[in-house]
C-alpha cells in the first residue's frame, strides 16, 4: 500500500488505534516519520503500551533542544533525568522498569551503566560491617586506598586481573560477585604500615561482595520485563527511539565473566558509594529491534 495520510489513517482508523482527530493524533510529518522509522514492526501492530510510549516521545522530546540550565550542573546523570522530565516519568530509585514495562537508557558517547549499587556486604579483617560505623569504616577505606586516586577512595576493581594495590573482583560457583585483597600482589611502598597484620599472611580475603540475589533481582525487575528502550540524538536533539530485547540476569552474567559487563566505580570516604557496572554501547546497540 501507498505510504500517504490518507491510507495510513485509514490503517488506524480499521484497527481502532487511535481517533483520527486534530486533538488526538499526530501531525502529518510525524505520522510519516513514525511509520517510516519502524524497522521490524508497522505502526499499525504496536501495541498500546509501546504506543503511549512512542507517542510521548513524539509529542515531548523528539526535535526539541535539550535544555539543561535548570538541572543541577554537578549531577552526572542530568541529560537522563531531562529526558525522564519529558517523557512523564517521575525520578525515583524503586527497582522497577521507567515505563510500561521498559527501561529507559539515553544516549551516551560510549558506554551505558546497568547498576550503580551498593555492596550487599563489606569485611574488616573479616568481620561485616556497616557504613555509619565511622571508626570502621575508615580503617577500610585507608587500608584498600588506591595509589593513583587523588583523595582516599577504593573501587576501579578488574575481573580476575589482580591490579597494583592487591585487588581484584571474582565471580564465585555461586555467582556471587566478591572483591579480593592479597598483600603479596600489593605494591604500594606504605603497605606495610597502611594494612594490619591480619592481611599480611598473602591469603586471598573477601573484603565485600555482591550477591548473586542482589544483582538478580535488581537485573530481572529492571531489564527482564519488556525489555529496553534507547532515546537517540543527532546534536542536541532526540531524533529517535529505539526498543531492544529484555536482558535476564542469566545473559548479564554472562556477559560480565566475558568482560564485555564490567565494574567502574570509584567511591571516596566522605561520598556516595560508587558501584557501577557498564557495558560499551555497542552491547546496548546490538540489542536494538525497533527503531522509530
Amino acid at each position: 500500500m501507498e505510504l500517504n495520510l490518507e491510507n495510513l489513517l485509514l490503517q488506524f482508523k480499521k484497527l481502532d488505534i487511535v481517533e483520527c482527530t486534530h486533538k488526538n493524533r499526530l501531525d502529518l510529518k510525524k505520522l510519516i516519520e513514525y511509520n517510516n522509522y519502524s524497522l521490524k514492526t508497522p505502526v499499525v501492530n504496536i501495541d498500546k503500551d509501546k504506543k503511549e510510549i512512542i507517542d510521548r516521545f513524539y509529542n515531548n522530546v523528539k526535535g526539541k533542544e535539550i535544555y539543561l540550565n535548570n538541572i543541577n550542573k554537578n549531577h552526572c546523570g542530568k541529560e537522563g533525568h531531562w529526558l525522564e522530565t519529558q517523557m512523564g516519568i517521575k525520578h525515583n530509585s524503586k527497582n522497577d522498569p521507567d515505563i510500561n514495562g521498559y527501561e529507559m537508557k539515553n544516549d551516551t558517547k560510549q558506554v551505558t551503566t546497568f547498576i550503580d549499587k551498593q555492596t550487599t556486604l563489606k569485611f574488616y579483617e573479616g568481620k561485616k560491617f556497616k557504613n555509619n560505623d565511622i571508626e570502621i569504616k575508615t580503617k577500610y577505606w585507608n587500608t584498600f586506598a588506591r595509589q593513583n586516586s587523588i583523595g582516599i577512595k577504593i573501587g576501579g576493581w578488574k575481573l580476575n586481573i589482580w591490579d597494583i594495590d592487591g585487588q581484584c573482583i571474582e565471580v564465585d560457583k555461586n555467582n556471587n560477585i566478591n572483591i579480593k585483597y592479597n598483600y603479596k600482589y600489593d605494591t604500594r611502598k606504605d603497605k606495610e604500615d597502611r594494612v594490619s597484620i591480619y592481611y599480611k599472611d598473602e591469603k586471598d580475603h573477601i573484603i565485600g561482595f555482591w550477591s548473586k540475589l542482589d544483582i538478580e533481582q535488581y537485573i530481572n525487575n529492571k531489564f527482564n520485563n519488556k525489555g529496553i528502550i534507547i532515546c537517540k540524538k543527532i546534536n542536541n536533539k532526540y531524533e529517535k527511539i529505539c526498543f531492544g530485547k529484555p536482558i535476564s540476569f542469566d545473559i548479564w552474567m554472562q556477559k560480565f565473566k566475558e568482560k564485555i559487563i564490567y565494574y567502574d566505580g570509584y567511591s571516596s570516604i566522605d561520598g556516595r558509594w560508587r558501584g557501577c557496572f557498564r557495558a560499551n554501547n555497542k552491547f546496548w546497540n546490538e540489542l536494538i529491534i525497533e527503531e522509530y
